[in-house]
């Protein structure tokens, strides 16, 4: 096995699941803390309360741009299959 392949396959790896996750857990970052500022001003202290927005925000996000994600995903999974040869030898 070549290591250079592995690791260029664990480097971008990596990166795919920076750009997947990261535009999810900031939107949801986001979003909480704009409920718990909202929460505090109000004095509603309900812990579930910032569950709902954080749900639909992420879906909506997904939405969005699902379809980059995907063609994301799509061009990672066919560098994997078109780099199997090289880590077989």
């Amino acid at each position: 096995m070549d290591t250079v392949a592995i690791s260029d396959i664990v480097r971008r790896s990596l990166e795919i699941l920076v750009i997947l996750s990261f535009p999810f857990l900031i939107l949801s970052l986001v979003v909480g803390l704009v409920i718990s500022f909202l929460q505090t001003l109000t004095n509603i202290q309900e812990a579930t309360l910032a569950f709902v927005p954080k749900i639909i925000s992420v879906i909506a996000l997904g939405a969005l741009i699902g379809g980059f994600l995907f063609s994301e995903f799509r061009d990672f999974i066919s560098e994997i299959f078109l780099a199997i040869p090289k880590i077989v030898k």
